[in-house]
């Protein structure tokens, strides 16, 4: 989800003044000086990063250990907030970066930094136990650590091509003089980090479309793949465990389909802009091809791990089991179709007959009315135990996500006014279809609900997971925080908000319903998923206690990075 930053309409502004190559250029709002330049930008982008260092820090001292390397991501986060951006004048719009640098004035003591930089380090000091399964051993907290501390770099210094080379080359370097790091490991996680942050942030792509947590997110996860995969060519994967590899491999296929849709764009377009409109349909035959072939024979890599039986035999034993297939024939389908056209006709009737004031407010609850639509299909098998299934089922679905948001960006004939059309309902000035902007909220709230399911992954079974109540509320974090806490926080803060937060459009009312929603959502799935097993529940007075205070507390820092 997107991390709140100071100035959002500065964000989005100059995402759309640095095109990206997919869509036609388009000039610098005439406001867009004004939102770079000023001394309150700046002193409220300063006090928002300050912000967030306090709160993480008062996180990691939460956790049960705190590792080295998390603290040194953290002190240098709190020392590069009041270090310059190469030298340029505060007020410089992004034409003012020189030929071959980038990032372009990126992100330049903006709130969300810390927070961006954090994220990777604290979720494998977090989820300890399972961080080896993630990665096969490949990647560690001292690797995510090294890329964090790149990252960090990366958003405060514009530097061309030559100095990153040696940028990479020194942490690769120094990795080297860590016992726990493999320089060739260290090689492949940094490089594929710089290459995708170069991606998302670079005014030749992607520009301002993503935050900081987000850029750097995607181009983390990107470095895990590939360096995952690069260690388990090289060591072959007979080793995996069948959902990792499947896991990593439909990744995998993702990241094709894009490099395909980029190659063919380019090549299309020399016949004409219409012709590069169907790169992606071409792209996506070229992939769903070799996706079959993979399916049906495993190779590359899962003969090694299993040769008797194909990846497509796997998936029909692992998924259609009888309780598989009535989530994923009898409750999925009607629940998706009754939300997605009740609330598709209550923002058609409200857009018509409310006024301008009104109509924001309800547009509001229409979108966050698809965070309840997330709940409804993802908590029954939470609680039933069926989270592996679940997991799988929602990285397939972020899959068709990606597909579908480059099919509508890149303007595929027939598809994209469709989506367009449909989007253009619930979206507010942060994105905006017509500009071209990238619209992944619906992405970020798939991921946000899935996250803490795909974290403990490794230690879920194929078939029923034999869960206590508190392991149903770990599992649900990404749900009741993103899918119940955002929605009522929204719809309270709009309705009912009238204190706000000190440099912030976030009201006191909407933070209060936040932690109330997520507590009470919480409680309900604890009693849930307790059944009639009273016995663990009155445990909640006993070792629970603890557990019920660390929830607590991490909801009101939740809360609080809301703000």
């Amino acid at each position: 989800r997107r991390v709140p930053c100071v100035d959002d309409a500065y964000c989005h502004s100059s995402a759309r003044w640095a095109a990206p190559p997919l869509l036609a250029p388009s000039a610098a709002p005439p406001d867009f000086a004004r939102r770079c330049s000023g001394a309150p930008w700046r002193s409220a982008s300063f006090a928002g990063a300050n912000t967030e260092a306090l709160l993480l820090l008062a996180i990691v001292a939460a956790l049960p250990e705190r590792p080295a390397a998390l603290w040194l991501v953290l002190l240098c986060c709190a020392a590069f907030p009041a270090v310059d951006s190469g030298g340029v004048a505060a007020g410089a719009p992004p034409a003012a970066t020189a030929a071959g640098c980038w990032p372009p004035l990126a992100y330049r003591g903006l709130g969300g930094v810390p927070f961006a930089v954090a994220l990777g380090p604290l979720l494998f000091a977090a989820y300890a136990a399972e961080a080896d399964a993630w990665s096969q051993g490949a990647v560690s907290l001292e690797l995510v650590a090294a890329g964090s501390l790149q990252a960090l770099l990366d958003f405060h210094f514009r530097w061309p091509w030559c100095a990153h080379l040696l940028q990479v080359a020194g942490f690769v370097f120094a990795s080297a003089l860590n016992a726990r790091l493999q320089p060739l490991n260290s090689l492949v996680f940094l490089a594929s980090q710089k290459a995708a942050m170069r991606f998302c942030f670079s005014a030749s792509s992607w520009g301002r479309c993503f935050s900081p947590a987000e850029g750097l997110f995607w181009a983390q996860v990107s470095a895990l793949v590939a360096t995952a995969l690069s260690a388990g060519h090289g060591e072959g994967f007979a080793a995996w465990p069948a959902l990792g590899l499947f896991s990593y491999s439909s990744v995998a296929f993702g990241v094709v389909f894009l490099a395909l849709t980029g190659a063919a764009r380019a090549a299309l377009a020399r016949r004409g802009p219409q012709a590069a409109r169907w790169a992606p349909l071409a792209a996506g035959a070229m992939t769903a091809l070799a996706f079959s072939a993979w399916l049906a024979t495993g190779a590359p890599g899962w003969r090694a791990r299993s040769p008797a039986e194909p990846p497509i035999a796997w998936l029909g034993r692992t998924a259609l089991t009888p309780a598989h297939r009535r989530i994923l024939l009898q409750w999925w389908p009607p629940v998706l179709i009754v939300g997605v056209v009740a609330i598709h006709v209550a923002c058609s009737r409200a857009q018509t007959s409310a006024d301008a004031a009104q109509a924001k407010r309800l547009k509001v609850m229409h979108r966050k009315t698809f965070h309840a639509l997330a709940a409804a299909l993802f908590a029954p098998p939470l609680v039933a135990g069926r989270a592996m299934f679940l997991g799988l089922a929602q990285l397939g679905a972020a899959l068709l996500f990606v597909v579908a948001e480059t099919c509508r960006v890149c303007d595929v004939p027939g598809m994209a006014a469709a989506f367009n059309a449909f989007l253009g309902r619930y979206l507010d000035k942060r994105e905006d279809v017509r500009r071209g902007d990238l619209v992944l909220t619906h992405l970020y709230l798939l991921v946000g609900c899935a996250l803490p399911v795909w974290l403990e992954a490794p230690s879920l079974d194929p078939g029923i997971t034999p869960v206590g109540p508190w392991a149903v509320v770990r599992l649900s974090a990404g749900l009741l925080l993103v899918g119940v806490g955002d929605a009522c926080a929204a719809v309270v803060g709009v309705n009912f908000g009238r204190r706000r937060w000190p440099n912030s459009s976030r009201t006191l009312e909407g933070s209060a319903a936040f932690v109330a929603g997520v507590l009470l959502a919480a409680a309900l799935l604890f009693r849930l998923a307790s059944g009639d097993a009273l016995g663990e529940a009155g445990d909640v007075a006993g070792h629970g206690g603890r557990q019920v205070g660390a929830f607590v507390v991490a909801t009101v820092f939740t809360a609080l990075l809301e703000v």
